[in-house]
């Protein structure tokens, strides 16, 4: 699960690339974003290529991370995935089509490009992944200190609540874009 949750991390830098390059570059950016994120690329390729760096940086920390912390303590794991890996694969297309939907109905046909620029959608991932990698790694150390890593209940019931915690931010993210 914690390895699915990496890969939603891609499918999320995946869709912001999409949105970046749709946002609307005659919307200004603020300049509270660029005293915090300092001098930025002016064309959409640059800060594409800027978010790509970023990005995939903060991912492969994530990866180590990970690697030490679940993957390198769990002798079977790499057993399991082998042997769930259809599962696995089908999981990864079903993250890849709902956030491919939201992009589509949210981003697209809801008009979300035409009040953002390039620079302010770059930024707009973070928080969502930061809160989401949190609560994972929360989780997993909570799971592994009470002895419940291979509990099923423990771990359905955060993947529920995972799940509910992202509807909830998704739901928010969206009103509030809707209400510019």
């Amino acid at each position: 699960m914690m390895l699915a949750y990496w890969c939603e991390t891609a499918i999320l830098g995946f869709y912001n690339i999409l949105k970046i390059l749709k946002a609307n570059d005659k919307v200004k950016t603020p300049d509270a974003l660029l005293r915090q994120w300092g001098h930025l690329p002016q064309s959409k390729l640059g800060i594409v290529a800027f978010f790509m760096f970023h990005f995939g940086a903060f991912m492969l920390g994530h990866f180590v991370l990970l690697s030490i912390f679940v993957f390198s303590n769990d002798p079977t794991f790499f057993t399991v995935i082998v042997s769930s890996f259809h599962s696995f694969l089908i999981s990864l297309l079903l993250m890849f089509l709902s956030h491919g939907a939201s992009f589509q109905k949210n981003f697209i046909e809801g008009g979300e490009w035409k009040r953002v620029n390039p620079t302010t959608q770059m930024t707009k991932v973070y928080g969502r992944v930061v809160f989401m990698h949190f609560t994972i790694f929360i989780a997993a150390i909570a799971l592994t200190t009470f002895g419940l890593y291979g509990n099923v209940a423990a771990i359905t019931s955060l993947a529920l609540l995972k799940m509910a915690l992202d509807l909830h931010s998704h739901h928010r993210s969206h009103l509030s874009t809707s209400k510019l």
